[in-house]
This record gives C-alpha cells, structure tokens and sequence, in this order.
C-alpha cells in the first residue's frame, strides 16, 4: 500500500478544513500510539480504531473495529465521523490549538473511549495528553455533560430502624423482680421501648473477589471463566469459555477463536498460560498493552489490556509471571485469546 501513517495524518488535517502543523500531526500520532489501529492490530488504513457496523468491511474484533480497503478511504471515513459526532477534536486537528484541559476536548475523547460524552481528565484522556507532552493529574469527571444532561445522583441513605432485643427486654423484667419481687406495669412502656436497639452493621464483603466492573453480564450463578486468586493472581488455565472475540487474522492464521474476558483490580498479576516466546508486544484497544506468545503447545497467545513486564523475545515458562492487569482501561480485565499455530 502506498503512503505512510505520516500521510494519513497530512490527508485528514486537510480533509478537516486544516493545514498541517506540529501540534495537529502530533496531536494525531499521540492518539494513533494509543489506539493501535494499522500498525498493533489488523485495522488497516484505520489507525484510530473507528467501528463502522453495517459498513460492509472486514471486521477484525467483536466490537466492530474495521480493515479499511485504502488510506483514501480510511482518511474519509474518519473525517466524516469527527465531523459529525467530535466537533472539539475535529477543531484542534483543524486549527493546531490543542489543551487536553478543555472539557470539550475531554468529553469527545471520552465518547470515543466509552460512548458517553463526559467531560474529565480521564486515564485514556490523561495517557494521550502525556504522548503529546502536556502531563496533566487525573480529576474526577464533570458532573454535568456538555448536553446538559444531569449528573448520577446517589440514592439517599435510608435510616435503619431499630429492633426489639428480646434479651435486653427479659433483664429488666428480671431486674425488677430481683429488687422488688413484683413487676411495676407502670414502668412496662418505659421498658418496652428501651428494648428496641440500633440493627446490627452488614457483614463486610468477602476479601479478595473484585466487585462487578460491568461489561458482558453473565447468567446468574455462573462460574467466572477463571478466578482471581488472592495473593496469587489470574489463573490463565480456565477452560477457555468463549464470551467474546479480539485480535484478527495475522500471518496467514485463523483467527482467534478461544477468548475470555477475566475482570482483576489494576496491578493483579499475570501468569503465562503455557511456555514459550514473547514475538510482540503492542497497544490493546481502550487501554494498556499487548502481548503476542508463540506457545511450546502448538498456541499462539494474545493477552491484551495489561502493563507488560518482560520484553519480546523472552523465553517464559507455564505459570510464570509475565504482566499485571493494567489500570488504563475503564473496566480493568484480562483479555486473553489462543488459536492454533
């Protein structure tokens, strides 16, 4: 194919209403790294990853990423859609002014990422301004979209009303029989009502299993595909229940066909499912890294939104630890896929 992602960006600038400048490719290569289309997954002529269901084209994963036949249209397709749905970045890819703290730029990063148009400093938002330079803190998200539209509201606190203690109940009756011999009815309101206590506080949540992060549901009572162990970490070998399907073909392969989604807090590690050699490492699709395992077994391994720990060409063996579910992705999971070599 002719051009390179250099021309793609010149080309999209242009179709913007812009003339190329540092800011506006940089600002494009600082997305591009992050998403990974064309150069860490099979999208090609796609490097931001745009889905486009009902298009037509090959798709390359099951939330619709597609191959686009040629840069010209690969250019089109994504000028078209900042145009119609992200008027705040389709302006800095015009203009060259672009400042990651503008809530407008945030908000159309973020319904990129997830669909939904709030404004934030966002660890996607945050990892894309550190690649175009502006290192900026993470902060809470706006409480109010650009549309207007009202934030999430807690649901109030119900008061717990007190229960009747039989015990405490039966002492004082007792009480007044030991001092007096005879019960005082007088007192019986009195004592009724001071026999009702404060409930007990729930038991606190089981340690060690993370709380539901959202994404595919599942049937209830359903064992997760695999289990996160406590000081242990994700346990790879689970019988390879399929819920959903990423990578693509690469290298004359069929594609992935064993994959799972096994949810784990940010830092949870990561140990190999077979031995083997590391060949690549790259970005996964909504955040953290990849990688790519030539298995000893005959498997080729993806393991996608994690924080790598060794480099390619390192040689693993079954079992040990190799990566840590990353916090980069808004629903912190291992994504992990094999498919015969």
């Amino acid at each position: 194919m002719a051009g390179s992602l250099g021309d793609f960006a010149v080309n999209l600038i242009g179709a913007l209403g812009g003339k190329p400048t540092k800011q506006s490719q940089r600002l494009f290569s600082s997305w591009q790294r992050w998403e990974g289309g064309h150069t860490a997954n099979a999208a090609t002529w796609n490097p931001l990853n745009l889905t486009a269901p009902g298009s037509g084209l090959p798709t390359i994963n099951s939330v619709g990423v597609v191959a686009m036949p040629n840069m010209q249209a690969g250019v089109k397709r994504t000028a078209e859609l900042l145009r119609s749905g992200y008027p705040a970045l389709a302006q800095a890819f015009a203009s060259g002014q672009v400042d990651f703290q503008d809530p407008e730029l945030q908000g159309d990063l973020n319904r990129w990422l997830s669909g939904k148009r709030t404004p934030g400093m966002t660890p996607y938002v945050q990892k894309i301004a550190g690649s175009y330079g502006q290192d900026l803190p993470l902060s809470a998200p706006v409480s109010q979209s650009r549309r207007g539209a009202p934030a999430a509201v807690a649901a109030p606190v119900r008061p717990q009303r007190p229960v009747f203690d039989p015990m405490s109940y039966a002492s004082q009756i007792l009480g007044q029989y030991a001092t007096g011999g005879s019960v005082d009815f007088t007192q019986l309101p009195g004592v009724v009502q001071s026999s009702f206590k404060a409930p007990p506080p729930p038991p606190p949540a089981a340690p060690g299993v993370p709380p539901s992060q959202g994404g595919r549901s599942q049937a209830p009572g359903a064992a997760p595909p695999s289990p996160v162990v406590p000081g242990k970490g994700i346990v790879t070998s689970h019988g390879w229940k399929e819920t959903a399907h990423a990578g693509g073909h690469t290298g004359g392969l069929p594609a992935f066909t064993q994959p799972a989604d096994i949810m784990g807090s940010p830092g949870t590690k990561i140990f190999a499912p077979a031995g083997g050699v590391i060949t690549k490492i790259g970005s996964a699709q909504e955040g953290g890294q990849s990688y790519f395992i030539t298995g000893d077994d005959g498997y080729e391994y993806w393991l996608g939104h994690i924080d790598a720990r060794l480099p390619v060409g390192a040689r693993i063996k079954a079992n040990q630890l190799i990566a840590t579910v990353s916090g980069e992705h808004p629903r912190p999971h291992l994504h992990i896929d094999r498919r015969k070599m």
